[in-house]
């Protein structure tokens, strides 16, 4: 019994657990069932919102462009009535009319030439050399019509923006005197107000002041300018005497040397131009004979060009050689001209190759020593230097000394040298010591190579003082001990200072914009810093200079 009842009890509880877990499936199928339902809810309402607003937006858009369009109309509209209706101030209101009559007429008529000048080059049999000459006189010409226009296109645009500089200056100006003269007016009626109301100006003018100079001063002031006056008027009449005289004889200098020019040109090459048309028409007899075999109906009108014609006349080789002598000279002298303005304008040589010179630029930096001149100057410089075709700083080679950089690049086709003004270094003498903190970046975007000169810092200004002092007081103590000074035998034990050498080297570091330069090595460090002197204290100085005093007290 106690077997079946607990059998009994598991066979309960079982029951219990499936009917539970059932029951939370069918929740949770139901709950998955809902979460789907919405979100295919939401989703059919994003997409019908998409719906409505692309359809807005094409509605927006179709509408903009009715807009637009009408707009458009209605401005052509208007500009069309007013290019009708619209007088010129400066003209009648029929030249427009009759300019573009004419306009017309000059295009039929150039369109009608072209066509009969074609179609004489295809009577002739010459129209595919013709055209295949026209052709490669295009091509050639091509670069040179498209830099005429770009160079026209920045010109144009240059004299856009210095008239339109123009009217804007102008326009403020013109708006400057409005708002002054406004200004002007109205105090004029304030002051005007407060005299009707206090009736006059109430100001305390006090004791008449006396003059500083007395009228006899003024007087000899006055006779002094007459002298100077009458002077200068003298010196003027002198002066526009000689130059009256001078001009006279230059221009007439210039007249005769112009009619001995045309006399000369008359004499001489007029002779010999007709010399040479005339060895031109015998050369062109043959050619002349050919065309008035081929055309013996030439037209007369071609010919009267040259000269009139008799009344009986027929056609001679040698009359049409003369017209034609004097078409092949012209084609002569154009050639000429275009093969002289060809070599040395338009053709290229090795040196159009070569980059354009380089350009450099100081700039001063301030001191800030709280001096007056400090504000500007003193604090170094830094020169920049455009080298135009160096890519890199391996390409730059830097030489500085105290009061001058030079800088080559590209095999030495680029040789620069900059004085630096004795002005940027401030209060920093030279002559004590020291050497300039020196640095330089070469921007390779730029191709501008910026080389920083900076005076020593004050611990080097001092150990150049020390070591100045310390040449003096050994100086001073070879004389006392030898007597033979710098050439005495104190001298001779030790070797003469040797003084710093006149350039030192600088390599500098690429630079280029959102790249970060790699570090230089050790030996290539791109600036010069001096270390860091152990300067004696002002006691040790003291005592040093007074043991040097009393030793040439001593001596002497």
């Amino acid at each position: 019994s106690i077997l079946a009842d607990a059998s009994a009890a598991s066979a309960a509880s079982a029951a219990s657990t499936e009917e539970a877990t059932t029951r939370a499936s069918e929740k949770i199928a139901a709950l998955e069932r809902r979460i789907l339902e919405e979100r295919d809810a939401h989703a059919t309402e994003l997409s019908a919102l998409r719906e409505q607003h692309a359809v807005a937006a094409a509605a927006a858009e179709e509408a903009r462009a009715e807009a637009e369009a009408a707009a458009k109309a209605e401005e052509e509209a208007e500009a069309s009535s007013r290019a009708e209706g619209e007088e010129d101030p400066w003209f009648p209101p029929w030249v427009r009319r009759r300019a573009a009559h004419a306009t017309e007429h000059v295009v039929g008529a150039a369109g009608f030439a072209k066509q009969n000048a074609r179609a004489l080059l295809a009577y002739v049999g010459v129209l595919e050399q013709a055209d295949e000459v026209f052709a490669f006189i295009a091509t050639k010409a091509a670069p040179h019509v498209e830099t005429g226009k770009s160079l026209a296109i920045a010109a144009w645009g240059k004299l856009r923006e210095l008239f339109e500089h123009v009217v804007e200056t102008f326009a403020k100006a013109r708006r400057n005197l409005g708002f002054l003269w406004e200004h002007v007016q109205k105090s004029g009626r304030a002051r005007r107000e407060y005299e009707a109301r206090k009736g006059g100006w109430d100001v305390d003018e006090g004791p008449p002041r006396k003059s500083r100079t007395t009228a006899e001063y003024w007087s000899r002031q006055g006779a002094r300018a007459g002298e100077l006056g009458e002077e200068a008027l003298e010196w003027s009449r002198a002066a526009w005497k000689r130059l009256r005289g001078w001009w006279t004889g230059a221009s007439a200098s210039a007249s005769e040397k112009a009619a001995f020019v045309r006399d000369n040109v008359r004499r001489r090459a007029t002779p010999k131009i007709v010399r040479f048309k005339a060895a031109i028409a015998k050369l062109s007899l043959p050619l002349a004979g050919a065309v008035a075999t081929r055309w013996p109906t030439l037209p007369a009108w071609f010919l009267r060009r040259a000269g009139p014609l008799p009344e009986k006349y027929s056609l001679d080789p040698a009359e049409l050689a003369k017209p034609m002598a004097e078409v092949f000279f012209w084609i002569l002298v154009a050639m000429g001209a275009s093969s002289i303005v060809y070599w040395t304008v338009f053709r290229t040589t090795p040196g159009d190759s070569l980059p354009d010179d380089a350009e450099f630029e100081i700039v001063h930096l301030p001191a800030d020593d709280g001096t007056f001149v400090g504000r500007v100057v003193g604090g170094g410089v830094d020169v920049l230097v455009t080298l135009p075709d160096v890519q890199t700083a391996e390409q730059c080679e830097i030489m500085v000394s105290l009061n001058e950089v030079r800088v080559k690049a590209l095999d030495g086709y680029h040789d620069v040298k900059i004085e630096i003004p004795s002005e940027a270094r401030g209060r920093w003498n030279a002559d004590e010591g020291g050497k300039w903190r020196k640095s330089a970046t070469f921007d390779v975007r730029k191709g501008v190579l910026k080389i920083r000169l900076r005076p020593p810092t004050p611990a080097a200004e001092a150990n150049g003082a020390v070591n100045a002092a310390g040449i003096e007081a050994g100086v001073a103590a070879m004389k006392i001990k030898g007597g033979g000074g710098r050439d005495g035998p104190a001298a001779a034990g030790k070797p003469p200072l040797s003084p710093p050498p006149p350039f030192s080297p600088l390599v500098p570091s690429d630079k280029t914009p959102g790249v970060k330069s790699p570090t230089p090595p050790a030996a290539e460090k791109t600036s010069e810093v001096l270390p860091k002197p152990k300067s004696p204290t002002k006691a040790k100085k003291t005592r040093a200079a007074k043991a040097a005093a009393a030793k040439a007290g001593g001596g002497n």
